[in-house]
């Protein structure tokens, strides 16, 4: 449990222990906002960040829009709990809180695109000369593991995801993880998962795809475009209306690749850096 602490206005920051939220790691922590004994905010701390074991990534779970300085107060909690040199926080481009990050100090980096593909008519399927795509088997996660983070040239994929997964999502197993192998081993891998926050809210049932990766010495095979595919493929026979991915804002030949299979952009998502 992280100590209480009174802040300025009538916010009151709590942190919750681990019978309130479900923590993965030691270094992960959340606070919530109350006003007048309402809820009215909560942020996640998560340490490591997938993009740097140094670092802590800021996600703002939920904010009342009528509490003034509210997401700036949380992240100001968040930012002095922190027990590693950097932390992140992801916002829309379009985000007013953009410039107040800056003005905290916080640099831009490389965003994400936000694509979305409808189910409803799946494109013709890629070829893939001499590939096979199928879900992971159970014996083949390590090599899984290894596979992406191998692709990443980072530690993007571990045991603890899998845990996780399963945890929110009773449905997920080594079935939602496909593999596509080439001389006798695995040479890329999707991962996927249903959205169930967008799924519960929106109406429709979205699946999201990632992390995704492909190792460079088989790049120019079409595997990813191919996996993308089957990605689809499983998601709607799964009941999925949707698909939805993340990539790099400067990652040309995904956003090309995604196109054609008929995403659209939906969003791009800026990421600020700081160092505390």
């Amino acid at each position: 449990m992280l100590s209480s602490k009174a802040r300025c206005n009538s916010y009151k920051f709590r942190g919750l222990s681990q019978p309130d939220f479900s923590l993965d790691k030691a270094d992960n922590f959340a606070f919530v906002a109350e006003s007048r004994r309402i809820l009215v905010g909560c942020i996640m701390v998560e340490s490591p960040s997938v993009f740097d074991s140094n670092e802590a990534e800021i996600t703002i779970l939920a904010v009342s829009s009528r509490e003034s300085n509210l997401e700036e107060n949380l992240i100001e909690a968040a930012e002095e709990n922190v027990r590693v040199a950097n932390v992140s926080i992801r916002v829309r481009s379009d985000d007013e809180m953009a410039g107040w990050l800056a003005s905290r100090g916080y640099a831009v980096e490389p965003g994400f695109w936000h694509f979305v593909a409808s189910l409803a008519v799946l494109p013709k399927e890629p070829v893939a000369e001499h590939v096979q795509i199928r879900s992971m088997k159970k014996s083949e996660r390590g090599e899984v593991i290894d596979a992406v983070n191998a692709a990443y040239g980072k530690r993007r994929l571990t045991q603890d995801h899998f845990s996780r997964w399963r945890r929110q999502d009773p449905q997920f197993n080594e079935d939602w993880v496909l593999v596509a192998i080439l001389d006798e081993k695995i040479v890329g891998v999707l991962c996927l998962r249903e959205d169930l926050q967008y799924s519960q809210v929106s109406g429709k049932r979205r699946g999201y795809m990632g992390p995704a990766a492909t190792l460079p010495q088989y790049r120019s095979h079409g595997i990813g475009r191919a996996l993308n595919w089957h990605g689809m493929q499983f998601l709607k026979a799964h009941g999925m209306d949707e698909a939805s991915l993340y990539t790099e804002e400067n990652n040309i030949p995904v956003h090309r690749l995604v196109s054609d299979l008929g995403y659209e952009h939906r969003h791009i998502w800026k990421r600020f850096k700081k160092t505390l």
